[in-house]
């Protein structure tokens, strides 16, 4: 059963929607209860609101783990795989290394 009662606006006694007030009899105030309802809604929201943030920033945090991994991981993979060669791409011989130049000397002619 929901709880109807609310401070009297008037006087400050216990008050009943059905009945109004106890103390000094002003009628049933529907919007001093609906502030009370609300009072008790907010700190159920607050409540709420702050295991959201909580669960939030627990995803965040695991999210950003998981991208630092990723990048580690990629990079390592850089560094120890060579990049695949695409298929029907050419294939070019590596560079052959830097030979020291040969003294030139006359041509020589082809039989």
């Amino acid at each position: 059963m929901q709880n109807t009662g609310y401070p009297c606006p008037r006087c400050g006694a216990p008050a009943e929607l059905t009945r109004g007030c106890a103390g000094c009899g002003l009628g049933p105030y529907p919007p001093a209860a609906e502030v009370v309802r609300l009072d008790r809604e907010i700190v159920s929201l607050g409540r709420e609101v702050e295991r959201a943030r909580q669960t939030y920033q627990g995803l965040g945090t695991r999210l950003l783990a998981a991208q630092r991994r990723r990048a580690e991981l990629a990079a390592r993979i850089r560094r120890e795989i060579p990049a695949p060669v695409p298929v029907g791409a050419a294939v070019r011989p590596p560079a052959p290394a830097a030979r020291p130049a040969a003294p030139a000397g006359p041509p020589v002619a082809a039989p």
